[in-house]
């Protein structure tokens, strides 16, 4: 039960006002509304508003902003304001997004009809996820999927599992580790959970890759026919066909790590420890690089991720030419 003594200490605090606030409902409000939420009224710096607040918390802020539209068709004489006693940053990120006003108590008020947008910490949820660190290949991968296939909206994780090929257990927790960020969500609809974003693109990039890793678990050099290598290009030999980078000595691909010994087997390849003529490079990598290969080459982003710690300053410009290359 949010405490309404301090809802309005921390009003009044804020906005040095002489806010009162009481007990309303709306006459002709829809039933599943009534049973969903307390409502109160109150002036806030001399402007009508209606506060709810859920009855159960963890509604989705889709569902906050079609029950504050609602709420409006049958109370109009000033602004619906959603009351939380804790909510999370990216629930707070999503429905300023949608210009929703809401306040959390002691956290944040965001009112944006008086131009209101106080913060002043953010509280960490108990049973919360931590951030992840560093990225799992199978998360990696969601958002690579984002960025270069399009909109995720509306898949939910068993067809994301199809979609890469991995279990939907493990699409599950991809989706569960992306939204332990800040600008993801899981939303409910049924009985199956969609990753939401709120922000994409170059802005998603920019937020995510820091968090990503190089896609190489370990780089060898092998002999035998290449002719039939079943593998996409990467490294240097990618770099070469997005860019104006010469080709390099000796061919570079990519294999999911877990193919290796199933292709070395096949084709007979022999490792060595230093390339020679008629060798080539094979990178093993932590997911399959086939999933989002274009034209036969690893993907711009997987590929810059593998170069961008790279000392040549030719084979680095050139890296930073694969971001340009994006249709964000």
């Amino acid at each position: 039960m949010i405490n309404i003594e301090k809802t309005i200490a921390y009003i009044n605090s804020v906005l040095g006002d002489n806010c009162k606030i009481e007990p309303f409902l709306p006459p002709g409000l829809p039933f599943y509304l009534e049973d969903s939420y307390q409502f109160y009224k109150a002036d806030v710096l001399n402007a009508p508003c209606l506060f709810l607040w859920a009855n159960e918390s963890g509604e989705p802020p889709s569902s906050i902003e079609k029950h504050c539209q609602a709420v409006r068709k049958v109370w109009a004489d000033g602004e619906v304001v959603y009351l939380a006693e804790v909510m999370s940053q990216q629930h707070r990120n999503r429905l300023i997004h949608h210009k929703v006003p809401f306040i959390v108590p002691g956290t944040q008020l965001y009112l944006p009809m008086l131009g209101i947008d106080l913060r002043e910490h953010f509280r960490k949820l108990k049973n919360s996820h931590a951030k992840p660190e560093g990225m799992s290949p199978t998360a990696q991968l969601v958002i690579l999927w984002q960025l270069l296939k399009g909109s995720m909206e509306g898949v939910n994780s068993a067809q994301m599992a199809e979609h890469l090929g991995c279990t939907r257990v493990a699409a599950a927790r991809a989706y569960d580790e992306i939204a332990a960020f800040e600008w993801a969500q899981i939303e409910k609809i049924g009985n199956q959970k969609i990753l939401a974003f709120d922000v994409r693109g170059r802005e998603l990039w920019q937020l995510i890759q820091e968090h990503m890793q190089n896609p190489i678990r370990k780089t060898r050099w092998v002999i035998g026919s290449n002719s039939e290598f079943p593998g996409v290009l990467a490294g240097e030999s990618a770099l070469a066909k997005y860019t104006l980078m010469s080709e390099p000595e000796f061919p570079v691909y990519a294999v999911a790590a877990n193919e290796w010994k199933g292709i070395q087997k096949t084709l007979q390849l022999d490792e060595l420890r230093y390339p020679e003529p008629g060798c080539f490079g094979l990178q093993t990598w932590r997911y399959t690089p086939e999933l989002l290969a274009e034209q036969a080459c690893v993907d711009r982003l997987s590929l810059f991720l593998s170069l961008r710690h790279e000392a040549d300053p030719r084979k680095s410009m050139a890296a930073d030419e694969l971001l340009e290359q994006i249709n964000w």
